[in-house]
């Protein structure tokens, strides 16, 4: 039975730190946010702690009994500061830390002051309970982006019961012949449920992960980095994926910011940033949900009205370009007036796009011959046509 269990105890530790090796391996090559190296980080102090308590003989656990403890804890923080971040919750070191200090006093306590293994056990549980759950009403409330982080809390939560409930069991183990006996199988046994847990919580740990991280290659791909709309790649993307409207019509609305050069040089590229930023909300604010705005280039947009009808279409427009108009941009102190001229047309379904386009910067470069703060539309003769 000790050699089954000696061989148990050694094997567990390097699994952990297999696993840490893994997850630093996984995060260099999947370029991962960096709260994926603070798990790698406590798998690493985990599989130490375990390593070193499987190796020590009794005496000497009692004896650096509080070295383990600040390892172990460090490896809590490390873990809670990676589910966390994770869950986009807000960590404070200061309480982990505050927490970490007490759990490692109590520990001392009960190994060299006060003799009693079961009560340092029940002291380490209530501490690691304190690390995870140290902003208990936000990781309660945590709202999670992906299915499988629900089930990160699921775990943790899972985790943190048996880690008390074994607490709670060896408390109540009569000190009689049968003690070392029963606590060992016992601490077998729930480190054996822990363990598989944690594989769990790996799992899913790195699968969230590198879903968030292929989620954040895709908005890269697709999304301009300044305003936040789509770029002209994902203008083309959602082109292609455009149904026939209803009523036979969509609108192109090509755009673009009168006078930008002047801004960027009177004012410098900062404001010139500021600016389109200040626009691009404008826009959004002013059309419908089912709408699409690009930014084309450096001051042109490109807005996809879906399935409506020319006067709507129009209406739109020059809501936009009044919205845009009477909105004045702040800056230092200053109130910067700010125009758009626009050239809109239309057409019913994807192949023909890229005629609606030339014809809407057509439209667009008659408005700022004609003055510009304006909007020039028109209604394209094959609109009706299939191509």
């Amino acid at each position: 039975m000790n050699d089954t269990l000696n061989i148990y105890s050694l094997l567990i530790p390097c699994l952990v730190l297999c696993l840490s090796l893994i997850t630093v391996l996984i995060a260099y090559q999947k370029k991962l946010g960096h709260y994926v190296l603070s798990y790698a980080l406590a798998l690493f102090l985990m599989g130490i702690t375990m390593l070193l308590s499987s190796s020590l003989s009794s005496q000497s656990l009692t004896n650096f009994a509080s070295i383990l403890a600040i390892i172990y804890f460090s490896a809590c923080i490390c873990h809670s500061k990676a589910l966390y971040a994770r869950l986009k919750i807000p960590f404070s070191w200061q309480r982990c830390f505050s927490v970490m200090l007490l759990g490692t006093s109590g520990v001392y306590l009960f190994s060299h002051v006060y003799l009693d293994e079961s009560l340092r056990i029940l002291m380490v549980a209530i501490a690691t309970t304190l690390i995870y759950l140290h902003r208990p009403r936000l990781f309660l409330a945590a709202k999670t982006r992906f299915k499988i982080d629900t089930y990160l809390k699921q775990c943790t939560y899972l985790m943190l019961g048996i880690v008390l409930l074994r607490s709670a069991f060896i408390l109540s183990i009569p000190l009689d012949n049968t003690y070392i006996t029963h606590h060992a199988w016992l601490w077998a046994v729930t480190q054996f449920l822990i363990i598989l847990i944690h594989l769990v919580f790996f799992s899913l740990f790195m699968a969230s992960s590198i879903a968030e991280s292929m989620n954040k290659l895709k908005r890269e791909y697709i999304l301009d980095p300044l305003t936040g709309l789509l770029n002209r790649r994902g203008f083309r993307l959602h082109v292609s994926q455009l149904k026939a409207p209803r009523t036979q019509k969509h609108a192109i609305l090509m755009a673009d910011l009168d006078y930008f050069k002047k801004i960027n040089d009177q004012y410098g590229h900062h404001l010139g940033d500021l600016a389109l930023q200040h626009v691009s909300r404008l826009l959004q604010n002013n059309i419908r949900h089912q709408d699409k705005i690009s930014r084309i280039g450096g001051e042109e947009f490109v807005i996809l009205l879906e399935d409506l009808e020319q006067q709507e279409a129009y209406t739109i427009a020059e809501r936009i370009r009044h919205s845009i108009a009477h909105t004045p941009i702040r800056y230092q102190g200053q109130t910067i007036g700010l125009s758009i001229s626009i050239g809109m047309t239309f057409f019913s379904n994807a192949q023909q796009v890229d005629a609606a386009l030339l014809d809407a910067d057509q439209l667009l470069y008659d408005a700022k011959k004609m003055g510009r703060n304006q909007v020039q539309y028109s209604e394209l003769s094959y609109m009706h046509e299939t191509v």
